[in-house]
């Protein structure tokens, strides 16, 4: 029968809001500089850091104890340096780690529930912490109550890891080793210890670091401090309630960082640059929007507003003539060119040119033009009277309403002002522009991106833009970072650009106001499910990790942070994170005509089909099977697909190693 639960107390019931617990030496430096308390110590951050270090190991030699306390280790290290011993030091490490810890949710849960069983609570920690700093940090995180047990080593001055401190507690509690439960995540001190004495043990290792935290902590180019706040953050989210489903870990290990990351360098740049309001647009940027939201009160002066545009919206009012090189955004490599797809770009069905369509198939709407001859006659169709008439009065028409809009929104207003998009290559900063210009608009256009193609307009075409990464620019300093974003750049729109709508069809004038016309009045009950529940954790995100928005403004960190996790997103994502995106559909029509889901399983004929080696396949004439996500699709394959996925994973890792 179990009488009492006993819970280790760091890193098993609180943690603290950096990747490794010796980081909070160098901000305590940080701290101690800004307070002016380091005058005359000739010790820089990471100097410090290490003299701390070492100045516990030293006490723990000199001490006839088995733990030390918290004002021997400062008098230990006042012997190592130049820094002499003061009381204010020491209550300033303790403020900071008090500020600094935050709560395994996880474990607050276990505790909750071992309550409601009426088993006796008791906290057991190795610390050289003063038992009241323990007891006190337990009760202002919810952990403990004032009659709970609370065992510290640097009180008793026995430890965990030898046992004694176990031996004590079971002669205080009154209790034999059979009636008590240990939970901690060290596996000599919470582990292997206690159950030598026969007391049974619960290993946690909830709050080690993940392998995506692990990986940008220690993150190359990056200040190490910088590195572990941020990574600390991710793992913060992960462990506290909002965070502990399948969304949270999403939003902790990938789109909270990212797009927090992305939002605190727009805001910095356009601080710089004297822009006085920002236009998110929509829906690529709809979650960027909501980041901006929390992040702009610490920066001066900027004004966020959310600008309901499209490809669809803008390319049409933005037509010159009926011609390609009037319509260049009609024929895109990277698009499907299935008739009734371009002929909807243009707000028109087979049913209005079949009479002039002068190419007979069967396929009628869906034949796919390939050669100039089919180009050709696609011209000649959109040109054929009554046909050209219906078109550019709809051109006229849509450009009447767009133009207001643009300037309902203040577009042509003399404040300095910016789009933020996602990317790629300025299609619609270009026709904006386009559009201000026709209605004799001077305003300057320019605009924040996340990736920019090289096949981007230019700056006469399109106007200023900056990005965070540039295709085939800088690959040597970034590797993988360029080629994850850019092959994957529909994903990315879909992922980081979850909207609660879809997207914006044309605008209308109602009298003197216009109206914003989407291509679905409500968007599918499961899409609104992912982004509702997305939106509020990204949003949840922002707002818990203020205090990252000087570290993002960096430039470099941010590119370099930001690149691992698009790397490690396309290439490895955890099956958790997937599966919160299941009811995500994917296009790259800009009316969704080709809409997919985002990711699915791998079929067992698919899975054949990839384990074959490329000569096989060219015997019997198989192409290689079609999967959006390769990344996502394998992470959440199970059974005999599962397994041979991984091996021919594996197998492909050894190769490229070998060679």
């Amino acid at each position: 029968m179990t009488k009492v639960r006993s819970y280790d107390v760091f890193d098993t019931c609180l943690t603290r809001r950096f990747a490794r617990p010796t980081d909070l030496f160098h901000e305590l430096w940080n701290r101690m500089a800004k307070a002016g308390l380091n005058h005359g110590i000739s010790l820089d951050g990471p100097g410090f850091q290490a003299a701390r270090v070492e100045a516990e190991r030293r006490a723990r030699l000199r001490c006839p104890r088995e733990e030390v306390t918290l004002l021997e280790v400062w008098q230990e290290l006042a012997n190592m340096t130049s820094i002499s011993l003061n009381e204010e030091f020491i209550n300033l490490e303790m403020s900071l780690e008090s500020e600094t810890l935050l709560t395994v949710e996880i474990l607050r849960r276990k505790i909750v529930s071992a309550r409601t069983k009426g088993e006796r609570i008791i906290f057991v920690s190795d610390t050289y912490f003063p038992k009241e700093f323990v007891k006190s940090s337990l009760l202002r995180h919810g952990l403990a109550e004032s009659e709970d047990g609370i065992y510290v080593s640097s009180e008793i001055g026995k430890t965990k890891r030898t046992g004694n401190l176990f031996k004590h507690v079971l002669q205080m509690e009154k209790c034999s080793p059979r009636e008590i439960i240990h939970t901690g995540d060290n596996e000599i001190s919470d582990f292997e210890s206690p159950k030598s004495l026969g007391i049974r043990c619960d290993r946690s290792e909830a709050a080690e670091l993940s392998l995506w935290e692990q990986e940008t902590a220690m993150l190359a180019g990056v200040d190490p401090l910088t590195a572990s706040r941020i990574a600390g953050a991710m793992k913060e989210f992960r462990l506290c309630a909002e965070g502990s489903n399948e969304t949270g870990k999403l939003v902790a290990d990938f789109l909270g960082p990212v797009l927090f990351g992305f939002v605190a360098w727009v805001l910095a740049q356009a601080q710089r640059q004297g822009i006085k309001r920002l236009y998110f647009l929509s829906r690529d940027c709809q979650m960027a929007y909501l980041v901006a939201q929390v992040l702009t009160p610490h920066f001066r002066d900027i004004e966020c507003r959310y600008l309901f545009v499209s490809r669809q919206a803008l390319m049409l009012p933005s037509t010159t003539a009926i011609s390609e090189e009037g319509m260049p955004w009609l024929r895109r490599k990277f698009e499907s060119q299935v008739l009734s797809q371009l002929l909807a770009k243009l707000e028109l069905t087979y049913d209005d040119v079949y009479k002039y369509w002068r190419i007979n198939s069967d396929l009628e709407g869906n034949y796919v033009l390939r050669t100039k001859e089919d180009w050709h006659c696609f011209w000649e169709t959109l040109n054929q009277k009554p046909l050209s008439d219906k078109l550019l009065n709809r051109i006229e028409l849509r450009k009447k309403a767009t133009l207001a809009y643009l300037l309902e929104s203040g577009l042509s207003e003399p404040t300095k002002w910016a789009l933020v998009d996602i990317g790629w290559h300025l299609s619609g900063q270009k026709a904006i522009k386009g559009l201000l210009t026709k209605c004799g608009g001077t305003q300057e256009c320019a605009g924040y991106y996340l990736g920019l193609k090289d096949t981007r307009y230019g700056l006469a075409e399109a106007g200023a833009a900056a990005a965070l990464f540039h295709e085939n620019r800088g690959g040597a300093s970034l590797p993988g970072a360029g080629e994850s974003l850019f092959n994957y750049a529909t994903l990315f729109e879909h992922v980081l650009g979850i909207a609660d709508h879809s997207g914006v069809s044309h605008y209308e004038m109602e009298g003197t106001r216009v109206k914003v016309r989407f291509q679905h009045p409500q968007i599918s009950s499961p899409q609104a499910e992912v982004a509702l529940r997305v939106q509020r954790s990204v949003t949840a995100f922002a707002s818990k990790n203020i205090d990252l928005v000087e570290l993002f403004e960096n430039a470099h960190a941010t590119r370099c942070v930001l690149a691992k996790l698009i790397q490690s997103f396309v290439e490895r994502p955890e099956p958790e994170m997937v599966h919160a995106l299941t009811g995500l559909r994917a296009a790259i029509d800009q009316n969704n005509l080709d809409s997919k889901p985002l990711v699915a399983p791998v079929t067992l004929p698919q899975t054949l089909n990839l384990c074959l080696p490329q000569r096989a396949r060219d015997i019997l004439g198989l192409r290689v099977p079609s999967i959006f996500w390769r990344g996502g699709a394998v992470a959440i394959t199970n059974g005999l697909q599962g397994k041979l996925l991984r091996l021919r994973k594996i197998a492909s890792q050894v190769a490229k190693s070998i060679h």
